[in-house]
């Protein structure tokens, strides 16, 4: 089995909020497809037999390490600090099966596919009304964020954090935070479009 580790923002519930929306409507997916009379799946390849469903619980619940009250409770609690000591969004690695994220980019696809069949469009507007969100264009932010491209920058950090233990805080030399500034704007751009993830916690309001 093939593992990739990933380095995601501490972002609290915004990533989750987002799995748990598509695991709920896979759920869903899965439910109708139970009852369909005729034994065959009405579902697109790409998210019948449960396939999806299995794989984004596996994501979700290696992810929710690394998030919020989640990672608190497991002991994450490092802080990142930039060499002239602003508390920084901390970075940290989750090990997701690489075929999970397959999976997920499938998934992805499938959802923001207008050809995927009236259940698949049922399925998302019904979730969509009840969370008043877009979970097919938020599946493809998910996607590009979890398959986010290694470069030396993101080695380097990985390296940095595999180094220390959990609850070790980082205080980064002015190279190491090049590194982190060029991959938090990286993250950025996959997550939130550019619109800027808040880049200090503590001692200013700064966006990148």
């Amino acid at each position: 089995m093939i593992t990739r580790t990933v380095l995601l923002p501490d972002l609290d519930t915004e990533i989750l909020h987002v799995l748990s929306r598509l695991v709920e409507l896979l759920r869903t997916y899965a439910a109708w497809e139970d009852n369909s009379e005729d034994n065959t799946s009405p579902l697109p390849t790409l998210l019948a037999g449960k396939v999806a469903l299995r794989a984004l619980r596996r994501i979700w619940t290696n992810v929710a390490l690394t998030q919020g009250e989640y990672a608190v409770t497991t002991g994450h609690t490092s802080r990142m600090v930039s060499p002239d000591g602003h508390e920084c969004l901390p970075l940290r690695a989750a090990v997701v099966r690489q075929d999970d994220l397959d999976v997920l980019s499938a998934t992805a696809m499938a959802l923001n596919d207008r050809g995927a069949g009236d259940m698949v469009a049922e399925g998302l507007q019904d979730c969509d009304l009840f969370t008043h969100g877009d979970l097919a264009a938020d599946s493809a932010r998910l996607a590009a964020l979890l398959n986010l491209a290694d470069t030396p920058d993101t080695e380097l950090l990985q390296r940095l954090l595999s180094s220390k233990g959990p609850a070790a805080d980082t205080v980064f030399t002015p190279s190491e935070y090049e590194a982190y500034l060029t991959t938090i704007t990286r993250i950025n751009r996959a997550w939130s479009h550019g619109r800027g993830l808040r880049l200090w916690l503590h001692d200013g309001s700064h966006t990148r």
